[in-house]
């Protein structure tokens, strides 16, 4: 079973996982490749550990901890302390209220400082790929959009060009999906010829998620 749980939920995991110990019990053999490490030690009896084609490591799950299988996977020891530290942001940049186009998203809030980064997750599907879309002028939407605190309605995509909002795909040949964009309007240099540089520059850093009411 190679990675079968990257983009299930915790209820589809824990599924897969009943389905594993009934297969166990009837002495079916499995090979469980994963690089989630409590679900190696959750449902593996032993383990082997890979590092650049070669075997590093390998025993009884029951003898080691998930920090001795990050050990062996890195080659040293991996630090797990919170290295976050909190900065003063900058002024409000991009805000959504309420956003939705009536199948992909649906009352869809959030904010973004300069300086700031908002990470955007989910499973395949889930619509973030459509919401910025819209928010780039690509695709419909209803719901308010502003800049700098100022109410907008971006249509088009040269509008929101020229608002300063730029749009990254997932690959140069995907441009109808996208799991990233960035406001290029915090940067006091144009990454594009043609893109507007950013009005200001901050600093500042920090990392938000994206809230739904």
């Amino acid at each position: 079973m190679d990675e079968p749980t990257t983009s299930l939920t915790d209820p589809e995991i824990e599924r897969v996982f009943d389905m594993m110990r009934m297969l166990q019990k009837q002495n079916v053999a499995i090979v469980f490749i994963s690089h989630k490490l409590k679900e190696v030690m959750e449902v593996c009896n032993r383990y082997t550990v890979l590092r650049d084609g070669n075997m590093v490591a390998a025993g009884p799950v029951a003898e080691v901890t998930t920090a001795d299988l990050a050990r062996f996977m890195v080659g040293h020891d991996v630090r797990t302390e919170n290295l976050h530290q909190d900065k003063e942001l900058g002024g409000e940049i991009l805000r959504g209220e309420g956003l939705s186009d009536g199948s992909h998203f649906r009352d869809i809030s959030f904010t973004v400082h300069a300086g700031e980064v908002l990470g955007v997750t989910g499973l395949l599907g889930d619509g973030r790929s459509e919401l910025f879309q819209a928010v780039f002028g690509d695709l419909p939407y209803t719901g308010q959009l502003f800049v700098e605190g100022q109410p907008v309605k971006v249509t088009s995509t040269p509008q929101a060009i020229r608002l300063g909002i730029g749009y990254v795909p997932a690959t140069a040949r995907r441009t109808a999906s996208s799991r990233t964009w960035i406001s290029w309007r915090t940067a006091p240099w144009s990454p594009f010829p043609g893109w507007p540089a950013g009005a200001s520059s901050t600093s500042a850093a920090g990392t938000r998620s994206l809230t739904a009411r």
